[in-house]
């Protein structure tokens, strides 16, 4: 009766909650069709660059479809009784994990699993491979040009609450998964149905819920102040964070090569970021790095309570936090970013195929990891960026000058080198900066042999 309880439980607790999401947003999103008067929207912040001009004259398209003020707070609820769902289901299963191996008439009892024969690794396809990255680049350079049309002419300037929206559809998707095939689960979730201890869920995974939730919303809120190529410009700070992040939690071994490699991004990033003239935004660059510092702590933090102790996939480890991180989301746009209008939308789909696409991007990304090795996903991502700038300069008309292409040509180059650092680090270790590049490139290259 035990097993059949927990299960039962689990899955009541798990799919009723992400229902509840989905009721109260449909519900939201009803409860004021009957007003035929357009709720005209508060900015973000005064000191916004960039605001989409308030719905005048002409009817929108979605104009029936109006929300009053308690939407987030709807939706704050939903994120609310998922978390506390969440919460009495993993508690149910770590007790239950824990009675059943204290009791040895339970162990006993279990059925056992026939294992299958181990099936020959897959062989690697290299078109597939190439499909792969393409879709990946496109979906993640698309994705944030969409970002920026909503948050400018698009008629949706609420970042908060889009991230938001983006973490409760991770969670209803992939929640989802949990009734596919067990093939299809453990080649995208294998770790969804995996206990999670309460001290590492109150230690590690709840405050790094909180960080990513910060790197995320407060990524997007830049966009509202600056180009789309100047945060990407700035982005590659990251690696510095990360770095000093490492040094000062002990997780990280000071060495001279990491310090000059550091250094060679913060100069590529301060060249790119500050020779910039009318690309300059002292808000989108407070916002990006106030994102990296956050996403920094969360990796450190993650890696330091996590390490040896707990190890979840990608898609279920945004399953975890998307509760916890939505909630936080909602609070903080109740905060500062007043009521949502949705008449200022063109459409009503565009809010949906949003979260589908950032949905599809998290899947892509699982999938470019699986398909490639660390070294091709880098590149790929250097790529990437390069791609998402030089779109936004043509679709935006955005000036670019020689020094920001040439600052962020060093940063790119200091996270080549910062690669090549980690994959040889006992070989840095010995020799020094200069000295190592020069026996890796020996080594490569065949000079020296």
């Amino acid at each position: 009766r035990a097993p059949t309880f927990h299960i039962i439980t689990r899955m009541v607790l798990s799919h009723a909650a992400a229902c509840f999401l989905a009721v109260l947003s449909l519900a939201a999103l009803q409860c004021d069709a009957e007003m035929q008067s357009f709720i005209h929207f508060s900015p973000l912040l005064e000191l916004r660059t960039e605001q989409p001009e308030p719905p005048t004259g002409k009817a929108s398209s979605f104009a029936p479809l109006q929300i009053h003020h308690h939407f987030k707070g709807l939706l704050a609820a939903a994120f609310a009784s998922i978390l506390a769902a969440s919460w009495i289901r993993q508690r149910s299963a770590v007790s239950y994990d824990i009675k059943t191996e204290k009791d040895p008439l339970a162990r006993d009892l279990r059925l056992p699993t026939q294992q299958a024969a181990a099936a020959p690794p897959p062989q690697p396809s290299i078109l597939r491979a190439c499909l792969v990255l393409l879709a990946w680049m496109s979906c993640s350079t698309g994705f944030i040009l969409y970002n920026k049309w909503m948050f400018t002419t698009g008629g949706f300037p609420y970042p908060m609450t889009l991230t938001a929206m983006h973490m409760g559809s991770c969670y209803l998707i992939f929640g989802c998964f949990s009734w596919l095939p067990q093939h299809i689960r453990r080649r995208f979730m294998p770790d969804i149905d995996k206990a999670i201890p309460t001290d590492i869920y109150l230690q590690g995974l709840l405050p790094a819920a909180l960080l990513m939730a910060m790197s995320l919303g407060i990524g997007n809120l830049g966009f509202l102040y600056a180009s789309v190529a100047f945060i990407q410009m700035v982005k590659p700070v990251n690696v510095v964070v990360t770095s000093i992040a490492g040094f000062v939690w002990g997780l990280e071994v000071f060495t001279t090569s990491h310090a000059i490699i550091a250094c060679i991004v913060s100069f590529g990033v301060s060249a790119a970021a500050f020779g910039s003239i009318s690309n300059f935004s002292t808000v989108g660059l407070a916002c990006q790095l106030t994102a990296s510092v956050s996403e920094g702590l969360r990796l450190i933090l993650l890696q330091g309570v996590l390490q040896g102790r707990l190890r979840l996939d990608p898609l279920t480890t945004v399953y975890r936090f998307a509760p916890s991180a939505g909630l936080w989301l909602c609070c903080v746009s109740l905060v500062f970013e007043g009521d949502v209008a949705f008449a200022a939308l063109p459409n009503m789909w565009v809010l949906p195929l949003n979260c589908l696409v950032a949905v599809l991007l998290n899947v892509l990304i699982v999938s470019v990891i699986a398909e490639t090795s660390a070294v091709v996903f880098v590149l790929a991502g250097v790529t990437k960026d390069i791609a998402t700038i030089a779109l936004s300069v043509c679709l935006y008309g955005t000036p670019i000058r020689a020094v920001e292409i040439v600052g962020y040509s060093t940063s790119v180059a200091g996270i080549c080198l910062y690669k090549v650092y980690k994959d040889h680090l006992q070989l840095f270790k010995e020799l020094g900066f200069f000295r190592g590049i020069a026996k890796v490139c020996g080594r490569k290259f065949g000079i020296g042999e």
